[in-house]
């Protein structure tokens, strides 16, 4: 009987193995490539840079979901700088640790706001965030979670949208543009910039955006 066991048991470990290994492969082949052209560089100056030794930051929020799909927690923490609370953003700093190790910090001197803080944020949008909080919106996309954070908007100008990606074994922005968010859904998101709408989406695994 213990023979048997050991056997049964040898044949689970096995079947697991190639189970994970298949799952890593689906995940290659579905990996998102990213597309320069819709990323935009923070705004930085000589004094306004993450490494400035006179900014001291603190958590105002911390978040502990999986972010990667594979059942394990990992880390979402929002920092604020010492001396910005009185200037727009509830934030100015994410940083997104996953449980394999890999960290993203990201500084937006420009902040992040809440939900219609100003940036407006849809209805059905917001019905579809998977954490409960107005400070972030975690969904589906191309079948891997992306992470949306929304900037203070300036007078007339659109603010600043960006997009979190998990498909690769590192957190990545995938989007950071200047835009409306009106519509997202598992395989687009459409934004708009002052009268034009585009369409966000993937084309043979490379993220596109096209005028609509």
């Amino acid at each position: 009987m213990n023979a048997i066991i050991k056997i049964l048991l040898v044949i689970f470990i096995l079947t697991s193995c190639q189970s994970r290994q298949t799952d890593n492969k689906s995940k290659d082949l579905t990996k998102i490539e990213l597309n320069q052209n819709l990323i935009d560089e923070f705004f930085s100056d000589e004094r306004l840079r993450s490494d400035n030794p006179d900014f001291e930051y603190y958590r105002v929020k911390e978040f502990a979901i999986d972010l990667n799909d594979n059942q394990i927690k990992d880390s979402i923490i929002l920092n604020q700088i010492r001396g910005f609370e009185n200037d727009p953003g509830v934030f100015h700093q994410i940083q997104i640790k996953l449980d394999n190790g890999s960290i993203l910090t990201q500084t937006n001197f420009d902040g992040w706001v809440k939900f219609d803080d100003n940036y407006l944020v849809p209805e059905s949008v917001k019905k579809q965030n998977q954490i409960s909080t107005d400070l972030l919106l975690l969904t589906e996309f191309n079948k891997t979670k992306i992470l949306g954070l929304f900037s203070w908007v300036y007078a007339s100008d659109n603010g600043l949208l960006t997009f979190i990606e998990f498909s690769a074994d590192r957190p990545r922005i995938m989007f950071n543009t200047k835009m409306d968010l009106i519509e997202i859904d598992s395989s687009k998101i459409i934004t708009q910039q002052f009268d034009d709408k585009y369409e966000i989406k993937l084309i043979n695994s490379k993220l596109t955006m096209e005028k609509i």
